[in-house]
């Protein structure tokens, strides 16, 4: 199963977010509706921040459902390992899908002010871009709770920057791009 084959509806969907940011990014993008699965595909109606397998095994993978179940990721490292363990490892085998937003959520930011040029130029290899955006635009506790939406005038500017992001990019893996309604 490719991502865009994926429909609403016909899946049940285990969304696991990294972090604080990632949450509050795909809750939102979930409240205005602009991505391929709705908050009622969700299981449990919620997304978790649990990221051990065992633990998602254990209190997800291991119960009965209606539906078949997709995996998605939303982490900043390709190199997370995800291994399940041989019992879920065939019926999941092409159902867990990775959306990396490396080096972290927070280039949205830097993205969106305008500043990925320079941030990439000198910054890249030093600091992170949640580093950056405390460094240059003064943003404290940036990884707090509605803390990463509230450096954004609305959703299109979200949008943009996430769209920016992967025009600017020439990662080959899955980015939260993808995961757009496609009738946007």
């Amino acid at each position: 199963m490719q991502i865009g084959e994926f429909i609403s509806g016909q899946y049940y969907v285990l969304c696991i977010c990294e972090g604080r940011a990632e949450e509050d990014l795909i809750n939102y993008l979930l409240e205005n509706d602009l991505l391929i699965f709705k908050r009622q595909d969700l299981l449990f109606e919620k997304i978790t921040r649990t990221r051990a397998v065992k633990k998602i095994q254990e209190e997800f993978l291991s119960l009965y459902f209606e539906k078949p179940v997709i995996i998605i990721r939303i982490v900043d490292s390709k190199n997370e390992k995800f291994k399940l363990d041989a019992v879920y490892e065939d019926r999941y085998e092409d159902k867990v899908f990775n959306i990396i937003t490396r080096p972290e959520i927070e280039i949205l930011i830097v993205i969106k002010n305008g500043d990925y040029g320079r941030y990439s130029r000198k910054h890249k290899s030093k600091n992170k871009p949640s580093e950056f955006c405390q460094a240059e635009y003064g943003i404290k506790n940036i990884k707090s709770k509605g803390r990463f939406i509230c450096e954004f005038e609305g959703v299109e500017q979200i949008m943009d920057a996430i769209k920016t992001y992967k025009s600017l990019t020439n990662y080959k893996e899955l980015s939260l791009s993808d995961l757009f309604n496609k009738d946007l």
